[in-house]
Order: structure tokens, then C-alpha cells, then sequence
């Protein structure tokens, strides 16, 4: 894709930013007696934005998320919002109290929205999971259409169609967010394909580790790696392990970013396979196929060093993948190599995190260890 295609990519707006011009509609038609069509909202940076609404299966005020052009499951989720007035007595133990001027505001989830059960993250655990800018945004847009002005207290309720399924497709399971999606965001907007959104997933895993007293986590390249450092690693908890892509620097400086305010957070494991290990060997900070040609410089500099057969190194020299250079070698020389080359990936991955202990899993196509090293 040209820069030029990137720049013209469109944005799109959070589910938090959903909830909030839902929550703003819902208001103003118990208020008003009548559902706007349109409302406009104020999104943190002080920008105002247009939302067109529609009306729920259940009469409630309702927002179509839209994503942009990013490929995110929640483009399209209908997520609606209902507004009443109510006691404070009404407050129930998942619920936000939110003071909003001289009245008070409850804020619910219910069918779709998903219930916090674990520490570290953005929404409280116990609570339901509507992250701390999507209460602001809520707060500040009821400010303006008029809530708080006089005593009294209110209740907000957000649901979103379908939450349940599409939550199965998020992350949400392994945050520890049960029973629906999340309402979130920290801006508002949704930037098309950003590695931003993907690293800070990795950076709230890491925290909530942090948060529970882990002293390690694994970072899994796959789906394939997850399996099989699950197998491998029974006692570890399943939130440790962390599906990180190609995203090797940006996880291993979150958990050394991490260990300033949890030092009992002290070692990283990384499960790959041979391919993503060249790369990392070679001292690629993001892997990629996309961004990064697979080079087999590292193992044939090793082989250059172990005195292989010339041919051989020629030969492994013109492969087309790691793992057909790996075909090819005989095995008196397979697992010395594997090992000094996982020696100098360690060595290049140890810039990125410098005080952690680091420990890496190789394993082969078939999720078979082929080496534990550190």
C-alpha cells in the first residue's frame, strides 16, 4: 500500500464514543420527548462530532459503530443506550457512580457489555468493563445537554446486540472480561490499521500480570507457540501467556517499562519458531513478512563459524525459507546451531529489556521444543 492509500484511509470512532452519543440521545429523549436524529458530541481533544441515531429493537437510543476503514469485529455493533431518573439506592455493586454537576449519574451495562474480574485494567474490577475515558466522554456530553444542572440522580444503561459473540472474537476472555465486549477507547477515534491498538492490548496484559504478583510472562508468536508454551509451562497461569505477533520490542519494553513500578515482574519468555528466531537473531524489532524479507544471514554466519561444509552453506545461503535451509542440515551440526542462534537472539533481544531475565522457546513446525534456552 502506497503512503499516499495510508493517508486516505478512513477513521472511524470507539465503542466508547458509540456509548457516549447513545448515552446523550437516551437522555435527551426522556427530556425532550422525542429521539434526535442526529447529536452532536465533544471528544476529548475538544473536537465536536456528529452521531446519527436510530432507535433500538427495544425502543432504546442506539448508535451503529463504524470502525473506518480498520478491521475491527465491533464495526457495525449496535450499541444502545436507555436514560431514567432514580434513587442513588438504585446503585447496584457492577455499577459507576459518577457525580455530574449537582446530580448523580449510575452507569450500567447490561445484556452485551462485559463484567470486569480482574485488577490492572482500565475499568474496576467487578464492575462492568466501561473504560475510564468512555465515563468521561458520557459525563462531560450529559454535562452539556443538560444533566446536573439540578439535584437528583440518574440512571444510564448501555447494552450492545450481539456483545456475547462478538466478545469471543476479542481478547476480552484473556483480559478477564467475561460475558460481553468492552466500551472503550482513549480518544474516541479508531485510526485505520494501527499497531498502536494491538501493542496496547499487550501492555494491559502485561500490567494486569503485574497487578495479580506474576513474576513472568510468555510471549507466544501464535496461535501454535501458545499451545505448546501451554503444554510446556502447566503451572504458569493462563493470563501470563501473551499472543504478541510480530510485536517482539514493543512487548519485551512494555514488561521492562513495567518492572519500574512491579520489580517482582522479572522474566520474560518468548516461544517462537525457527523463522521468527532468524529474525530475531538478525535484530529485527517488528517481524512481519510485510516489513521484514526473511533473512538467513544469522544462520549462515553461524555455520561459516561451526566450519560446515561449504556447499551446505551455499546451498542453506539460496533458500527460500528458514525452514527449508533447516531441511537440509545434517544432525550432528542441526542442534548446535539452533543453539548458538538462539544464543544470539537472546543476546539482541536483551537491548529492549536489559534488566529482565529472558528464556526462550523453540519449537518446530509440528509445536514440538526443540530447545529451552536462557
Amino acid at each position: 500500500m502506497t503512503r499516499k492509500a495510508k493517508e486516505s484511509l478512513r477513521c472511524g470512532f470507539t465503542t466508547g464514543a458509540a456509548a457516549a452519543a447513545a448515552g446523550v440521545a437516551a437522555y435527551r429523549f426522556v427530556v425532550e420527548k422525542k429521539l434526535p436524529e442526529r447529536i452532536d458530541l465533544l471528544f476529548p481533544e475538544g473536537q465536536i462530532r456528529e452521531f446519527e441515531i436510530t432507535t433500538s429493537d427495544t425502543g432504546s437510543a442506539q448508535v451503529i459503530k463504524d470502525a473506518g476503514d480498520d478491521p475491527d469485529i465491533t464495526d457495525k455493533a449496535r450499541i444502545s443506550a436507555s436514560f431514567g431518573f432514580a434513587e442513588i439506592e438504585d446503585l447496584q455493586p457492577e455499577d459507576y457512580l459518577i457525580d455530574i454537576g449537582r446530580a448523580q449519574l449510575i452507569l450500567r451495562g447490561a445484556a452485551g457489555v462485559g463484567l470486569c474480574q480482574r485488577r490492572g485494567l482500565d475499568c474496576d474490577e467487578g464492575k462492568w468493563a466501561i473504560n475510564k475515558v468512555p465515563r468521561r466522554m458520557i459525563a462531560e456530553n450529559l454535562k452539556r445537554a443538560g444533566f446536573g444542572r439540578e439535584k437528583g440522580c440518574g440512571l444510564l444503561t448501555i447494552t450492545v446486540a450481539d456483545g456475547r459473540r462478538l466478545a469471543r472474537k476479542t481478547l476480552n476472555a484473556k483480559l478477564g472480561i467475561e460475558g460481553g465486549i468492552s466500551i472503550l477507547g482513549t480518544s474516541g477515534i479508531v485510526y485505520p490499521y494501527s499497531h498502536k491498538a494491538y501493542i496496547k492490548t499487550i501492555a494491559v496484559l502485561v500490567k494486569a500480570v503485574a497487578e495479580c504478583g506474576g513474576r513472568e510472562v510468555v510471549f507466544c508468536t501464535g496461535g501454535r507457540t501458545l499451545k505448546a508454551a501451554q503444554k510446556h509451562l502447566p503451572k504458569v497461569p493462563d493470563e501470563a501467556f501473551i499472543r504478541i505477533g510480530d510485536f517482539i520490542s514493543a512487548s519485551l519494553e512494555e514488561v521492562e517499562n513495567a518492572r519500574s513500578k512491579y520489580p517482582v515482574l522479572e522474566r520474560a519468555v518468548i516461544a517462537c519458531m525457527p523463522g521468527k528466531l532468524c529474525k530475531y537473531a538478525a535484530g529485527f524489532s517488528y517481524t512481519h513478512a510485510a516489513s521484514v524479507t526473511q533473512t538467513l544471514q544469522p544462520l549462515v554466519k553461524i555455520m561459516t563459524e561451526l566450519r560446515a561444509d561449504s556447499a551446505l552453506v551455499d546451498e542453506v545461503a539460496h533458500c527460500a525459507s528458514v525452514r527449508q535451509a533447516l531441511s537440509l542440515l545434517p544432525d550432528n551440526i542441526y542442534q548446535p546451531i539452533l543453539e548458538r542462534m538462539s544464543d544470539t537472539a537472546l543476546t539482541a533481544l536483551k537491548k529492549w529489556a536489559p534488566t529482565l531475565n529472558l528464556r526462550l522457546l523453540l519449537y518446530d513446525y509440528d509445536g514440538n521444543l526443540l530447545l529451552d534456552r536462557s
